[in-house]
């Protein structure tokens, strides 16, 4: 199996996705608390070289997340 490359991913090519880099190096543990307080749901879609079955349906409350080594590498909300 390849490495998950994220630039390739069209869960996040999609022009209603909005990146969050203000996650990026961020743990899940501090991801969870932040966006929970924020009222968001948390959807991984990778994590290390693991890729999720995920749906294509839009929620504007959800946060998807790409993780490597327990940090975030890739964030977007749609």
């Amino acid at each position: 199996m390849s490495p998950y490359d994220p630039q390739s991913d069209p869960w996040f090519s999609s022009r209603a996705a909005r990146d969050r880099p203000d996650l990026l190096g961020l743990s899940l543990t501090e991801v969870t608390a932040l966006e929970t307080a924020a009222g968001h749901v948390l959807r991984i879609i990778a994590e290390d070289d693991r890729v999720f079955a995920a749906t294509a349906d839009h929620n504007d409350a959800r946060v998807n997340l790409v993780l490597r080594d327990g940090r975030v590498i890739r964030a977007s909300m749609f």
